[in-house]
């Protein structure tokens, strides 16, 4: 996802170099890149024509036309996003409902989940050297939740970036655990989830979706309500960092 990206880069370059000056304005105005040409966008960011043709290749685009319906896709994302509070309802009313559901949520998943599997990736997670975690969207903030966690014990973690490019020197001990809430990056991002599924690596799939084609380790989070699919997700892998510090 688009945004995974310029957050990658915002993080993780100086504010004055040019990458991360394009990243900037890209990110307040991605509602309007779709609708700009590439030169409007290299003025508005001070930069030239060639300068931000390079900046999309870096990003893995191949072409400035691929990165415009990149951001548009994002755009379009947004309004498939869940509304979980009522514009009808007061704060407490609305405060009310939402816990109800996230607590029915959490009893459903204790209830269904395959206590079996559950063992089998924690057994996975506690044998291996290092730990790699990959996620897009609004799942990548869970790979920053288990790489903090795990830190507070012994597990080296490592998050994947985003477009899942980097040579990763994956070793016999090492894991690769792929989280996706609802699976839409199995649908939405094919290249990337080639790439994955080509790693010479041991590696296990989280996930609400509940007929996804991995030829890999599956664990799926049963859940009684999509509309609260990442808070089912998150129960399962606060149960597993739970299970973890007992070692």
């Amino acid at each position: 996802m688009i945004i995974d990206k310029l957050n990658d880069v915002l993080n993780s370059n100086d504010h004055q170099s040019t990458t991360y000056i394009i990243s900037l304005y890209v990110k307040k105005h991605i509602y309007e890149i779709y609708q700009m040409t590439i030169e409007e966008v290299a003025s508005q960011s001070f930069v030239s024509k060639g300068q931000m043709s390079k900046y999309v290749k870096s990003l893995g685009f191949n072409s400035y036309g691929e990165f415009k319906t990149a951001c548009l896709d994002y755009c379009e994302s947004l309004t498939r996003r869940k509304v979980l509070f009522s514009k009808e309802l007061s704060l407490i009313e609305n405060s009310h409902i939402f816990t109800n559901n996230i607590n029915k949520t959490v009893e459903f998943v204790s209830q269904n989940i395959d206590y079996s599997i559950l063992e089998h990736i924690i057994n996975d997670i506690s044998r291996s050297q290092r730990l790699y975690i990959y996620a897009q969207g609004d799942a990548r903030s869970l790979c920053n939740l288990i790489q903090i966690e795990f830190s507070t014990f012994y597990k080296e973690v490592l998050i994947c970036d985003v477009d899942f490019l980097k040579e990763y020197n994956f070793k016999e001990d090492d894991l690769l655990i792929i989280l996706s809430v609802n699976g839409q990056s199995f649908y939405y991002d094919k290249r990337i989830m080639r790439r994955i599924g080509n790693a010479n690596v041991d590696r296990w799939l989280i996930t609400c979706h509940q007929n996804i084609d991995f030829s890999k380790k599956l664990l799926t989070v049963p859940s009684n309500n999509q509309m609260y699919n990442e808070y089912a997700l998150r129960h399962i892998l606060d149960i597993i960092i739970a299970r973890l510090r007992l070692e």
